[in-house]
């Protein structure tokens, strides 16, 4: 559910590999992921970095912006011990494509990359050509200068904060309704979700928990199977329906589960517009609502001979 890294499986399998004589080269934490907003706990990775001499990258390039305000600073604690960071300004700091950045602590561990030619990036050149995979560069830096310059690291930071509240509205929209739930911890400005209805969620959380403590029987497992195909299909068609009908759309993704067979398509919207508002978040759940009914009143004769002993979804779609 929180997607993070395990920090106890990561150093078990580093020990283990430390006693094979393999050193471990870099751990790589993630503050913000694209897919979910899902943040590792920095903090811990480099305390293992350091204990094991690791390289300590974090992969910031959707979240690293939101350090420009409070919450984002506290919610990436640990950071300011990475070796290395990667931003994408194309993302967060809301500048065209592409513009990426990748930040040392420490500018000699450049040298390691360093090339020089007679004819020009010579070795007393202050030409970045000299420490990067291109020789020749776009000046893609200067979109983001140009934007720092224009909208200020305050506005900046207001954005951000913004952006988060906007995160914990759509997380408690979710979990007021009926018919849906949260498939990821919210941690940033990034959220998912799917459609459940309401008469099945309690049923569904304690069937998954008992498959997942692997107190399980074929029929559990089998029935699990057919319930997340049958949620899967809903979503896709939920999804889009959503997008041809034109008021609202939000992406879709599909979440590894960490137990084989049980991978779970699901909403994701990420919300960093500064004219979303909360309002208009609670009008895409109620969009999706109506057409999950239906969509799942239909799909359910598809499944329904394997689910046997599954009630029926009961829903106004279904009565007419």
């Amino acid at each position: 559910f929180s997607n993070q890294i395990d920090l106890a499986a990561l150093e078990r399998t580093m020990i283990q590999h430390q006693a094979q004589g393999i050193l471990p080269l870099a751990i790589v934490g993630v503050a913000g992921s694209t897919e979910t907003g899902s943040v590792d706990d920095l903090m811990s990775l480099a305390a293992l970095a350091q204990k094991t001499g690791a390289w300590f990258h974090v992969d910031a390039a959707w979240g690293g912006p939101l350090l420009l305000c409070e919450d984002g600073r506290k919610l990436f604690a640990g950071i300011e011990l990475a070796d290395s960071v990667i931003i994408d300004g194309h993302k967060l700091f809301f500048v065209p494509m592409a513009q990426g950045m990748v930040l040392f602590r420490d500018e000699s561990a450049l040298d390691v990359l360093r090339h020089t030619a007679r004819y020009i990036i010579r070795s007393g050149s202050v030409d970045l050509g000299r420490t990067s995979l291109e020789g020749s560069r776009r000046f893609d830096s200067f979109k983001l200068w140009f934007a720092l310059w224009t909208i200020g690291s305050k506005n900046y930071a207001q954005l951000m904060d913004y952006s988060l509240s906007l995160g914990r509205s759509f997380e408690k929209l979710i979990n007021e309704s009926d018919c849906f739930e949260l498939t990821s911890e919210v941690k940033t400005n990034i959220v998912t979700w799917r459609f459940v209805p309401a008469a099945w969620k309690s049923k569904l959380r304690r069937l998954r928990q008992s498959v997942v403590e692997q107190k399980r029987e074929d029929v559990r497992v089998s029935t699990l199977q057919q319930l997340t195909a049958l949620l899967n299909e809903t979503t896709v068609e939920i999804q889009k329906i959503q997008r041809q009908k034109g008021k609202s759309f939000v992406s879709r993704t599909t979440l590894e589960s960490v137990i084989p067979g049980f991978d779970t398509v699901v909403f994701r919207a990420v919300l960093f517009h500064p004219l979303t508002s909360p309002q208009a978040l609670s009008e895409v759940l109620s969009e999706q609502k109506s057409i999950g009914e239906s969509v799942l009143a239909r799909l359910w004769p598809k499944f329904e001979a394997q689910l046997v002993e599954w009630e029926k979804p009961i829903s106004q779609a279904t009565e007419n």
